[in-house]
This record gives C-alpha cells, structure tokens and sequence, in this order.
C-alpha cells in the first residue's frame, strides 16, 4: 500500500501525521508527500522522516493528490491529509478490507477532532462527518470518499483520472472523485477506519467554504449525473443484455423527463418575477421530495452487491423492482399532495396543479416502464 499525502505550508501537523505513520503495525510500501508550493518546511519534515517529496507546481489540491496517486507504486493507494493522526492499525485494516472485499475498489472511514475545546471534540466531528456523509451520499447515489481517510485500488484510480476535475480548485477533490469512482466502481465505508483530524474545517469560515465547493461539485456533475440517472445506471451495469437496450432506452426517456421537470418553472411561470421565484422555490422542493432522492440514499447496499464483472438480472432485479416501487410511492404521494394543495389555494395555483399532474403521470409511467424491463421470466427468455 502507497500513502499519498498534499500538503501546503503544514509542517508542525505533517510530522505529527508521520510520525504516527512510522508506527504502523504494518508499514507501508512508500509514502508520498506531494508539495503544493509550501513557503514552510514541510519538505525538509517529509524527507527527515524518510518519505518520497514530490513537487507540484499546479496549484491545488486535486493536482497535487493525482501527482501522487500517478507516482504510487502500490496496488492498493491511500489518501490522507497533513492534519491526519491514523491509529496503529489503520493501513492493517485497509489491507485487511480489500482482501476480504476483492469486488470493492475504494474503502473510507470516519474520524474524530484532535484540537479545540476537548468537551466538543467528539460531537462536532460526528455532526460535521455526519452532515457530509448523508447529503453528499443523497446526491452520489453511494457512500462518499472523506479525503482525509480513504483508499483505493490503483486500478481505480487509472481508470477514472482522465475524467476527473484535476484542474478546477473550486472542487471538492474528494467529492469529484467519489463521483468517477462511483459510476462503475464500488466504495465501501469501514467502521473502525478512524483516525483523528484538526478542527480547521470549522474554524474561519473554512465550513462555509468547503459548502459552497460542495455545492459547486454537485452543479459541475448535473445534469448528467442527477441521482436518479446515476441510479438507474448502476441498475444497468447488473442487467443482463437482453434487457440492457430497452433499459437504456428507457433511461434516455427519464432523462428528458428529469430535463422537462428542472425547467419547468422557466416557461409555465412568465408572469410576475416574484410568482415565478416562489414557483420554482415550490417546484425544486416538490421534485426534490417526489422523485428519487430518498431512494437513491438506499441505493447503495442494494445495486452496489453484485460486481459489475458478475452482471446477472437474477440477484439484482427484485432488489430493483423493491427500489422503483418505493420511488413510485413516493412520487404518486407527493404528486397528489402537490395537485390538492394547489386546487384549494385562493386562487387555484393551475400551473402548479399542471406541474404536479404531469409529474404524477409522467412519474407513474416511467416506473411502470421500469418494472416492466426488471420484472421475472421476461418473454424473450421463456421463448427460448
């Protein structure tokens, strides 16, 4: 296993982070710390404690983290920032999880604050993984990637580096690559891959900014990996080829309804400015919660199981019918709340209602075409 380290002007914290490296009960094959232009000494604090120092004068982080993922040597690479304190056992239980999960290519973990006020420590790092790891899951489909704690397999990483955003520093380098990783291949988190971080990320506005990166990263990826596309994708990846041409044409379709549903509010609200803001506020809030964003966030532990090496229908196929049932629930409940509320308010809201109609039509037939692609014994095979 290779360890991959960026680091920028971070030398007190970079060798605390080393030097519990250096403890491992299992060493690693090489560590890597990349130099993002530090005017420090982390480069001379890197080579004292005997790893590979890299220079990277493209600046940020998502340069510098692919600077070193290219140099690796490792089957399996791993990513930490300079402010990481891993436990004893941290490249140990990584190795462990990826030869146990031979199908899973990427592994994350959680961690706890070293600094601040020591009563808040542990809480605030619940609640602020916390937050991350659900709303960035909702949008991803699966379980993100904590930059400061995961690995991945090095065949992974050449497979998605020409598609990630290496040179945008507006990026989530973590959440970007979460989003290529997560296409085709899967991403387990482990439970006791802990280790403890600096409370920085809170301090100084450094919350709000890695939110507006997020934001950013999940607005670079739409349209094209909304979560239920990103979904239905995942489903197709364990269909066999039989049904994989109607699913994709059918995937096409949804996309356009998913394009038609956005837009909406743009040409069936031209009246007064402030109507329309308030329509497209109410339009985002009830796609939001008709279509698939509850189901994407089970979507993991379900489309995830079976490897895409292994495509078959038989396992994965009633999982999927579960799934786009649930999302037809949920959408027919939403769909007709939004149609009553609309047809009571004084005056009716007729576009809303329009709106709302169309989704629980539109919504209800795609979900029907679904299960009928993903249903049992499909007549092509009892011909056979």
């Amino acid at each position: 296993m290779s360890v991959v380290i960026p680091v920028k002007d971070d030398a007190p914290l970079l060798d605390t982070c080393l030097a519990a490296l250096n403890q491992q009960d299992v060493a690693a094959l090489e560590i890597i710390v990349v130099d993002d232009g530090s005017s420090d000494a982390s480069a001379e604090v890197a080579r004292r404690h005997g790893a590979t120092v890299l220079t990277e004068i493209r600046p940020g982080m998502a340069r510098a983290s692919a600077a070193g993922y290219d140099h690796a040597a490792g089957d399996i690479i791993a990513r930490l920032d300079a402010d990481s304190v891993p436990a004893s056992n941290w490249i140990r239980t990584i190795i462990t999880a990826a030869a146990q999960q031979p199908g899973v290519d990427a592994f994350t973990g959680s961690g706890t604050f070293t600094d601040g006020p020591p009563q808040w420590q542990h809480a605030a790092a619940r609640l602020y993984l916390g937050a991350y790891y659900v709303t960035a899951s909702l949008a991803l489909t699966h379980v993100p990637l904590f930059g400061s704690n995961f690995a991945m397999r090095r065949t992974a990483w050449i497979d998605v580096r020409n598609d990630a955003h290496l040179d945008d520093t507006g990026l989530h380098d973590d959440f970007d690559l979460a989003y290529h990783l997560g296409r085709t291949h899967r991403i387990r988190y482990i439970p006791g891959l802990r280790l403890g971080i600096s409370m920085r990320p809170l301090l100084a506005g450094g919350g709000m900014l890695r939110t507006v990166r997020g934001f950013r990263t999940v607005l670079t990826h739409w349209p094209h990996d909304l979560p239920r596309l990103r979904l239905a994708r995942r489903a197709a990846l364990t269909i066999k080829d039989d049904r994989l041409r109607e699913f994709q044409s059918l995937l096409a379709v949804d996309a356009l309804n998913i394009a038609l549903l956005l837009t909406s509010p743009a040409w069936t609200d031209g009246r007064r400015p402030r109507d329309r803001r308030r329509s497209q506020r109410q339009w985002v809030l009830g796609v939001t919660a008709t279509s698939s964003w509850t189901l994407a966030a089970l979507a993991n532990r379900q489309l995830q199981r079976t490897q895409p090496t292994q495509a078959s229908a038989d396992p994965s196929a009633p999982r999927a019918r579960r799934l786009v049932i649930l999302g037809l629930a949920l959408n027919t409940l939403g769909a007709t709340a939004g149609i009553i509320r609309a047809s009571t308010m004084s005056p009716p809201r007729r576009s809303d209602a329009a709106r709302n109609t169309y989704l629980l039509v539109g919504g209800t037939l795609i979900s029907v075409a679904y299960l009928k692609v993903l249903r049992p014994n499909p007549p092509w095979q009892r011909n056979r």
